[in-house]
């Protein structure tokens, strides 16, 4: 699962019944308060609200680039500027 890769070490990906199960048993095992705050610190920069605030900017963008193609300066970048 290539979306999840990106937050390893931090979760298991695992193939089948018997991996999940084998992967599970490991994070039980080597839990620790760090890897908690981690996972925590993940979580929260990945809340559905995250989600659909980039989603959001990638969708202003796109229609303030149609209405004015010429100038190749998006909202965000002028924000920035």
């Amino acid at each position: 699962m290539p979306a999840a890769e990106r937050f390893l070490p931090v979760v298991a990906i695992a193939g089948d019944e018997n991996e999940f199960v084998a992967e599970m048993e490991k994070a039980v095992r080597r839990d620790s308060s760090l890897l908690q705050a981690k996972r925590q610190a993940i979580a929260a920069q990945n809340t559905w609200d995250q989600r659909v605030a980039q989603i959001s900017t990638i969708i202003e963008d796109c229609l303030e680039e149609r209405q004015s193609p010429r100038t190749g300066v998006t909202g965000s970048q002028k924000e920035s500027a």
